[in-house]
């Protein structure tokens, strides 16, 4: 029986950590003992799936290396990891102080009795060189190296997810996490490490952050307005001489707020509140104390919370009745950390019935793709384009495909 030495910077850790550790402790890692003189042939023979002559292994020793980066300390990884570690049993979180590898050594040195593993992942023959890192250990007789052939989910990387989570897609975020964390363990990952991601990004300089987060979209004979939207999610339509936009606005503050917002924008430098305020009314627990709510302009409608509008089209076509021309149909993404008691919002078609810009009236256009009784959504509304004839097409990202609709009496 042997244990593991894990050293890494993971920052922050994610799903494919998390699996590494899982299949070395329920010995399914299909990984093959090495040294320095046997690291080529041990790695082919893990990529090419030979049976592994390994130990069986009884624990994991997780050394967390010191530092930031983009913004994470080691504090919050090894966070991160206590809570993945309830899942793991045999995980044990050590501090890697400023060297992981280094601070792994000293460890098999302090316990020379035991014998352990030094574990690497390979994706191809490009990695072998990963491989000499065994050399770290060449004076501990009571470590060798063990290579694992990665899997799909080691192939997550801990960039691709911190800038996930900057990018506010909470359907992408959550693809990066373990399949076994609850759903507030998630949020509390979410929330902390975001935080910390923005305040690097920052740099102690709000403004010029939000200058950058905002972009100016160009009305008729060339005016401008700007800081009106974030730059996802924001459309403009030069035909009815001003711009309504909505905002995806802040998660994590509850089941029922904030609502996500339609904005009209009919001259320049108009701003919604974004992130100080939400849906007009809410503060943000954060910079919400920095000005006050009569600096920014109420919505013109409030969405469903969480709902997560995305595509939104002025109808201009004659297939469907009149009403619908020259208003919105909006695509609704729909929730995704809404409690099951609450159920999710969204996962459908609004229209939007305008009238001297104001909103009279609003429907449900489209919808099925949430059941509601199993409250789990089966498809994802996107984005909305009007074709020549009339009809509308519709994208899903969950089922990758696109749907026509169309009218007739």
């Amino acid at each position: 029986m042997r244990s593991v030495l894990y050293p890494g910077a993971f920052k922050p850790p994610h799903r494919g950590h998390f699996e590494v550790v899982k299949r070395l402790l329920n010995n399914t890692h299909g990984g093959h003992p090495y040294d320095i003189d046997s690291h080529k042939e041990a790695g082919a023979a893990a990529l090419g799936g030979k049976e592994s002559k390994a130990d069986q292994i009884d624990k994991v020793y997780i050394f967390i290396g010191g530092g930031e980066r983009n913004g994470l300390t080691k504090e919050e990884a090894m966070a991160v990891w206590n809570i993945y570690a309830k899942y793991l049993p045999g995980a044990v979180i050590m501090d890697g102080e400023k060297n992981p590898m280094f601070a792994a050594k000293d460890f098999a040195k302090e316990n020379s009795e035991q014998e352990f593993y030094a574990v690497t992942g390979v994706r191809g023959e490009e990695d072998f060189v990963d491989l000499r890192r065994v050399t770290t250990f060449k004076n501990r007789e009571n470590v060798d190296g063990l290579v694992m052939a990665a899997n799909a989910d080691s192939k997550v990387r801990a960039t691709d997810f911190r800038n996930a989570i900057l990018s506010g897609n909470l359907d992408l975020i959550i693809d990066f996490f373990p399949a076994e964390l609850k759903r507030e363990e998630i949020l509390k990952i979410v929330n902390m490490l975001k935080q910390s991601i923005i305040a690097e990004m920052m740099g102690g300089d709000l403004d010029n952050l939000l200058d950058g987060m905002f972009i100016t979209e160009e009305v008729e004979e060339g005016s401008s307005g700007t800081a009106i939207a974030p730059k996802s999610g924001m459309r403009s339509d030069d035909r009815a001489k001003l711009i309504r936009v909505y905002e995806r606005l802040r998660d994590l503050l509850g089941d029922d707020k904030p609502a996500c917002e339609l904005n009209h924008a009919p001259e320049a430098g108009i701003h919604f509140g974004f992130p100080y305020w939400h849906q007009g009314d809410i503060p943000d627990p954060e910079f919400g104390d920095q000005y006050p709510r009569d600096n920014f302009k109420e919505p013109m409608y409030k969405f469903e919370p969480h709902s997560a509008p995305l595509g939104l089209r002025f109808y201009q076509g004659e297939m469907f009745p009149e009403k619908y021309r020259g208003n919105l149909i909006v695509a609704q993404h729909g929730s995704w950390n809404r409690s099951p008691a609450a159920g999710h919002t969204g996962y459908q078609l609004s229209f939007i019935d305008i009238n001297d810009d104001k909103v009279v009236n609003s429907e449900i256009f489209a919808d099925g793709w949430l059941d509601v009784e199993e409250n789990k959504g089966w498809g994802k509304p996107v984005d909305i384009l009007e074709m020549p004839d009339g009809s509308i097409l519709v994208s899903d990202d969950v089922n990758h495909c696109i749907y026509r609709i169309t009218y007739s009496d």
